[in-house]
């Protein structure tokens, strides 16, 4: 009998680490590629399918310090969001990103505890995270995707911002390489101090990591009930997608 897989827990991940958390926050643009297409995405997003909705109630997975959810406020003030992490830091830093909002409720809690809740109140129009879900393991996603489409309303959309693996491994080294590419040009037009180029490789070797193919997840997103389920970007390893629940 094959050994029992441990199951993610984030209070033994690197991310708990409010000094790790914390260089993430303020480094984060110099080697996620393309992060403020990223953000325009979202909100043009937001923009097609949401704005003109009355009173929109949006979760935010993994909130890290809040930049999703600020973006989305930049085109309507009025969203009611409610910011979840499994690190504390990285909740007191998404106060201090909201301060001056009204409406924003912060939870402290991971996402099996999200995962757990049996919940059936249809309370959110738009579900989205960012560079959070690939810690899971593919099963565990499929859990949470399933928890996400319970809590959002008919009609409702839930769009993630990731790292994904490549549904052909024979590309999966030049996306390393690809993404190390952009971070040395970033680094070079910037006159950066710092040294980012190994982050791709650290990536790759990182146990915190538990990527999947894209169209897993994409099939994942299918099998718990979503629809109109798609990609909307991809940059070699970084991919934008998500599904609808329906009407």
């Amino acid at each position: 009998m094959p050994p029992q897989r441990a199951q993610t827990n984030f209070n033994e991940s690197e991310w708990a680490d409010p000094e790790r958390a914390g260089y993430y926050r303020d480094t984060a643009d110099h080697y996620i590629v393309d992060r403020q297409m990223h953000l325009f995405i979202l909100q043009s997003f937001y923009r097609f399918y949401l704005a003109g909705r009355e009173q929109v109630h949006l979760l935010d997975l993994g909130c890290g310090d809040g930049v999703l959810t600020q973006a989305l406020l930049a085109v309507d003030p009025t969203i009611q969001a409610t910011l979840l992490d499994g690190a504390k830091d990285m909740i007191k830093a998404a106060q201090v990103r909201l301060e001056d909002h009204p409406g924003m409720t912060f939870i402290h809690q991971q996402f099996d505890e999200f995962t757990a809740e049996r919940s059936t109140q249809e309370r959110y129009d738009l579900v989205v995270s960012s560079f959070a879900i690939h810690h899971l393991y593919l099963d565990e996603k499929v859990a949470l995707f399933r928890a996400i489409l319970r809590q959002l309303k008919p009609g409702g959309a839930f769009l993630n911002i990731d790292t994904v693996l490549s549904d052909s491994p024979i590309f999966e080294t030049w996306y390393r390489e690809l993404w190390q590419e952009w971070i040395s040009q970033r680094q070079e037009r910037l006159q950066l101090d710092e040294d980012y180029t190994g982050i791709p490789e650290e990536a790759r070797m990182n146990p915190d990591n538990k990527l999947s193919t894209l169209s897993s997840q994409l099939e994942a997103l299918k099998s718990v009930g979503f629809v109109d389920v798609g990609r909307h970007y991809q940059n070699g390893v970084f991919a934008i997608f998500g599904g609808r629940k329906s009407t």
